[in-house]
This record gives C-alpha cells, structure tokens and sequence, in this order.
C-alpha cells in the first residue's frame, strides 16, 4: 500500500499571481514576471490579461496550446463555430468546443519564451510545444505521479491557469467565479495506490477530503465516486479543477453537506470491462475509503457519478448494481454496446436519484447519427438520448441538467460538477 499526500490545496498553480497594473498589449513585449502570470488590465477586452513563460532559451520554436476557442452563439453548433481565438474574444462569446486546440508561436524576450492573451473567467488547461517536444509550465505542474510515471494519461499532460471575471467587459459572458482558487479554508487531495483483491494489480484513485474533515467523526461522510473520461487517470479531476469548486462551494454554504471524493483510475477497463471496474470500486476503493476515510456504508448517503467513457461506467452501474447508490449522475455518456438499455425495465430504479448532462455542441448527442464513419458509429455507439428514450419507456424518474453552450470538454464538465453539488446531490 502506498500514498502520496499532499499539502492543502493552494490555487489552481501556487505561482499563477495576481498583480495589479497593466502590461503592454499582446503584441507588444509581455509581462515583466518571469513565470506564468494572470494580471488586471484596462486595455484588455476582457479586463485581464495572461502572460505564458517558458523559461528554456535553448529551442528554435515553443508554442503554446490552450483551450482558448470562442464562438458566437448564433455561429455554433457541434459542428460549427466563429472559431475566435482570444484577440477575437467578444462579449458574450462561449468557449465551444476545445478538443481541437490552436497554437500559438511565443516570442523569446530576454531569455525566457512569452506570449500574452486577453482572456475571459474560467479555468484554462494549456501546454508548450518546444521544437515539437511536449512540456508542461514547470512552475506550474499538474498533480500527478510525476512526469516520469510510464501511464501519464494526455490529461496529465496540461497545466491549468484561472483568469477572473469582469463584471462589465465580460457582462454577457458566463460568471465562473465558482472555479476560483480563492476559498480561504480548503480541503485536501492524495493519490492512494492498493493492490486489488481480484488481479493483485494495483488500483490507484485519488481521495479528496474537505476542509475540517474529522477521521472519528461520529456520523460517517457521504461519498462520491468520480470518473474521468477516456485517456484520464485518477489525477484528471483535480488537475481540472474539482477541489477548488468543491472547496468554494463548501466554504460559500451552497454544497448540502461537506463530502468524500474519490477518483478511480479506470482508463484500462472502460470498453467491455466495466464489471471489473465496478468489483475494484465495490471490493476494494469503498472498504478501503471505510476504513481510512470514515465514509458511509450506507447506500443513501453514497454517489457514483463520472464523464465521457465515465459516464459510460455510471450508467452501466445503475442498471447492474442499482442497490449500491441512491444517486447517480452521468456526463457527455455515450450508449456503449456493453450497455444493455433493457435493465431500465427493472423496478427497483425507479427509486434512485438519477441525473443527465450534455453540452449543446457535444459530439455524444448526435454524432453516430450524422457521421456512420465516425469512430462512434463504427464502435456501435448510440446518441446519449437512448438513456431518456428508455427512461421514459420504463417510467424511470430522471432529472437532467441544462445543455449548457458548451462541447465535450473540461470546461463543460467543470460546469457539471458545480451544479450538480451544488442543487442535486445530497437533496
């Protein structure tokens, strides 16, 4: 058995900073900082700008990607956009659909490679490119096992950088304040490793605690169970955010009761092996969680929930273990063949607190549909409305969020989860 613990939770990078002032324009020479820097600025459209560094003179050409594509709602659909960049950033703009994220050549500025970009609130994951070689901001890692570790998933691979919001340049924009590194009282987040009682095969999760969390509390934590999605590892969700927007909502009153959270990594078992997924969660991460982590044992007081290939699992556990959750929740879930839609006919779901999301220009709705050469159709996947269809055919109760004017990325999902801890789980 091996953990890692970490310190309490700082921002989202511990030296993004934010200082007071204004920079030259994008176009310009950037910020004097030497490390990644997120600052307030009249001349920026949006109230703020961000100064990318890269700090290794001894490369040709560094870009940088990010997930920094706009659109005009009017110009969007899951196949369309404006496709702005953030010099083409305007009020009321969303961030559409980001798997297919720009470049952008970086100018070397005395020693150091530098960009500026105005952007809008949200959370940003990005990464260099020098002389082609991937890198992350090495004063702004990710959380994960290390560089080094043989399965770093490609979400491990970004580092993440938080602009705040501005109430009159970004008056028409979404608020995601929520997504701050701000909380004064924050909770923490370890990467535990176990082996399985099934394979002997190590199984990793993450375990976030909150703030004030007590080990001999009287009344055991509710727990939530947390997927990533295909390509993630237990580390995707607080390298994207989650223990800020757990920890705002925990400090600001809005979440119903503080809660565990645990991260498996399932990415070597979504497609055709998600019994075995369920057995590591239900014989070995829960009892471990038990025992180590004063969590529930109560099936009421327990949450499975997960996006993309994730939300995948979520459903499969529904129909083939309804009476380990009350509540469920599934994200941007494709229908997968090892899914059987019949289960829905059984009883006993119609008890359990069920809740749906999808983004308005997220491929899961539609895209085996309108492409039968796409990867999806190929695979036999089915639209993510084959859930509500057998629902309702079943007269199983269902809750589903609003389609948020966003795709199948970080940025939705971020979205999810605050809105889900916020006005569903635990009420």
């Amino acid at each position: 058995m091996k953990e890692n613990f970490l310190l309490p939770l700082l921002a989202l990078a511990g030296i993004v900073s934010l200082l007071a002032g204004c920079s030259p324009k994008p176009e310009s020479t950037p910020s004097a900082s030497d490390v990644t820097t997120v600052y307030r600025c009249e001349d920026s459209p949006t109230g703020y700008y961000a100064t990318f560094c890269f700090p290794d003179a001894n490369y040709a050409k560094v870009t940088i990607q990010g997930e920094w594509v706009f659109s005009d709602c009017a110009d969007a659909s899951v196949k369309t956009s404006s496709n702005a960049g953030p010099l083409q950033w305007k009020n009321g703009y969303v961030q559409w659909n980001t798997t297919a994220q720009p470049h952008y050549d970086m100018k070397l500025c005395g020693g150091v490679w530098k960009i500026t970009l105005p952007l809008p609130c949200g959370t940003y994951k990005y990464k260099f490119f020098a002389d082609g070689k991937e890198y992350w901001d090495s004063a702004n890692p990710p959380r994960n096992r290390g560089l080094d570790a043989p399965d770093l998933g490609n979400e491990d691979r970004y580092s993440t950088v938080y602009v705040p919001y501005d109430s009159v340049r970004q008056s028409r924009s979404e608020d995601r304040s929520i997504e701050a590194p701000t909380a004064k009282h924050k909770g923490t987040y370890s990467f535990v490793e176990i082996p399985s009682s099934a394979s002997g095969e190590p199984l990793r999760f993450g375990i976030y605690l909150p703030y004030g969390f007590e080990a001999n509390r009287k009344e055991p934590y509710p727990v939530l169970v947390l997927y990533h999605g295909g390509g993630g590892t237990e580390a995707s969700w607080i390298n994207n955010g989650l223990a800020d927007i757990v920890d705002n909502l925990n400090e600001q009153g809005l979440s119903a009761e503080p809660t565990v959270i645990l991260t498996p990594n399932g990415s070597p078992f979504f497609r055709g092996r998600r019994e075995e997924l369920d057995k590591a969660v239900l014989g070995d991460i829960l009892p471990y969680a038990v025992e180590h982590y004063n969590v529930s044992t109560d099936p009421s007081k327990r949450a499975f929930a997960g996006l993309s290939m994730g939300g995948a699992t979520t459903m499969f556990t529904l129909l083939n273990h309804p009476g380990e959750f009350q509540y469920y929740f599934a994200m941007s879930a494709p229908v997968t063949t090892d899914i059987d839609l019949g289960l829905f006919a059984n009883e006993a779901l119609r008890s359990k607190d069920i809740c749906l999301a999808v983004g308005m220009y997220d491929f899961v709705k539609v895209e085996a549909l309108l492409n039968p050469d796409s990867h999806q159709a190929r695979s036999g996947e089915r639209s993510f409305y084959a859930y509500e269809f057998a629902m309702f055919a079943n007269g199983v109760p269902f809750k589903t969020m609003p389609e948020y004017a966003n795709g199948h990325d970080w940025v939705l999902w971020r979205r999810h989860i605050a809105e889900y801890l916020k006005n569903y789980l635990w009420r």
